[in-house]
């Protein structure tokens, strides 16, 4: 290996550690309590040095947010096929946000930074020119109201509902439950109560919109 390759493969690891530490001490507490010093001092490295990587705090939140939102994306998109009915659809989307939420709690990341960079904005109307990738809610947006259409087309829903009131009602309300937790210091969450939240809601709205005579067996992925 050459001295440049070997330099830029030790400034790649580097910028990896500091998204690492700041992700942490994000989990820890929330985006706004987190400073550069404070990053500095988990990552051992001087204040000069991150600046080296990132011109400010915010620069590198929008860095760890955008990733995060596309690795949500990449693992949804990866599982989801044309074919799938709606019922499957749905077990794939609730089942990768269960797993962004138990696994790497990347969900609570992305709601402490996006409460930081943006705080008067609802996160489902946040913009790309603010520097954000489509957000997770966004995505969550459009994959439950393409499933919740094909739920109609499968005789699964009510044909009288609107697919989009529906898909922004479920996030709305995700969205507030996943929003307070963020804000508080992780010693003071509760993940499971969280996801038992989020599953009452889904299960109450999916019901709801149900077709008459619509079998409930459908449903039973939501424990």
């Amino acid at each position: 290996m050459g001295i440049l390759e070997r330099k830029e493969r030790e400034k790649a690891k580097r910028r990896e550690l500091i998204k690492k530490c700041a992700k942490e001490l994000i989990l820890e507490n929330t985006a706004a309590q987190v400073s550069m010093a404070d990053i500095a001092e988990k990552a051992e490295l001087s204040k000069a040095t991150l600046y080296l990587y990132f011109v400010n705090k915010e620069a590198l939140f929008l860095e760890i947010f955008n990733e995060s939102t596309v690795n949500f994306t990449n693992r949804v998109c990866s599982r989801l096929k044309p074919s799938m009915s709606c019922i499957d659809t749905l077990k794939i989307i609730w089942g990768s946000y269960k797993e962004l939420f138990g696994e790497s709690e990347d969900i609570m990341v992305i709601f402490s930074i996006s409460n930081y960079i943006e705080p008067n904005i609802p996160f489902l109307q946040i913009e790309e020119d603010s520097g954000m990738s489509k957000n997770t809610s966004g995505i969550f947006y459009s994959m439950i109201s393409d499933a919740i259409k094909k739920g109609i087309d499968e005789a699964i829903f009510d044909p009288t509902i609107n697919p989009q009131t529906v898909g922004k009602t479920l996030i709305v309300l995700f969205s507030s439950i996943v929003n307070s937790a963020a804000k508080l210091p992780k010693t003071a969450r509760k993940s499971q109560f969280i996801l038992g939240e989020m599953e009452n809601t889904f299960k109450i709205i999916l019901r709801g919109i149900a077709k008459e005579g619509a079998d409930p067996l459908y449903f039973s992925f939501l424990k």
